[in-house]
């Protein structure tokens, strides 16, 4: 129960100018983000992604990328184990795709340009499977399903509710109802996405571009099988959303 401010009230944080402790090296270039992160010895990720917004994985071949010169390895939901992702509905690496840019594979490679390359090698043929972009159609009965059983994460929906709604529409001077559709809006931050991965014994460390410090090291840590000691994650230059 936190009492309102009052109308008069001073304050000497709220509303008033601060200097960021980080100010300088943000604006310098002195600041490392995980772009930055350079390690020796370190190898590179390139990912094959979905082209389609639906579509199941008929066939699929990387000997010739696998073949390439500078590539350590590929991975696919071939040759890796079913790990659970996106709230434990699909896997990494799943054979059936739901989204156009979801992951097919993963070429680790010693330099970027040779994993683009690899990339190109890769055989794949998808069988697209039926759609909907809308939210409202995913909702009708008989909607191409996302997921078995409905388009419902988690199978319902999350409701968030604070104070009296039907209270504030009876006591409202005016309540005016519509439906409303508008452009997707995306930030843009500073800082490309990306992560640097290091293991040392039994212990990984993370750089990520993230907000979300200790969810990223739980869903890590879950999805390795690791303890939660057992993962780390820097982020020193968080943004804002």
């Amino acid at each position: 129960d936190v009492r309102p401010w009052d109308e008069d009230q001073k304050f000497s944080i709220v509303g008033k100018k601060q200097a960021r402790l980080d100010g300088y090296e943000r604006v310098s270039g002195v600041a490392k983000f995980t772009h930055d992160i350079d390690l020796p010895g370190m190898l590179y990720g390139k990912f094959l992604r979905c082209p389609h917004p639906h579509a199941r994985i008929k066939r699929l071949a990387t000997k010739k990328a696998e073949a390439l010169g500078g590539v350590y390895a590929v991975f696919t939901h071939l040759n890796t184990p079913q790990i659970p992702w996106r709230s434990g509905q699909t896997y990494l690496f799943d054979p059936v795709l739901r989204y156009a840019g979801e992951e097919v594979a993963c070429v680790i490679a010693e330099d970027e340009a040779v994993g683009m390359d690899a990339l190109a090698l890769i055989e794949i043929e998808y069988e697209p499977l039926p759609f909907v972009i809308d939210p409202i159609d995913a909702m009708r009965a008989g909607a191409p399903e996302v997921q078995a059983g409905g388009n419902l994460l988690m199978g319902k929906p999350e409701i968030y509710a604070r104070g009296d709604i039907d209270q504030g529409l009876s006591e409202a001077d005016a309540v005016v109802e519509g439906e409303f559709q508008t452009q997707t809006a995306l930030h843009n931050c500073m800082e490309t996405h990306g992560s640097v991965a290091l293991w040392e014994g039994e212990t990984l460390t993370l750089w990520d571009s993230t907000q979300h410090i200790h969810g990223v090291r739980d869903q890590v840590a879950q999805a390795l099988g690791l303890a939660q000691n057992q993962v780390r994650v820097i982020k020193q230059y968080m943004g804002g959303g």
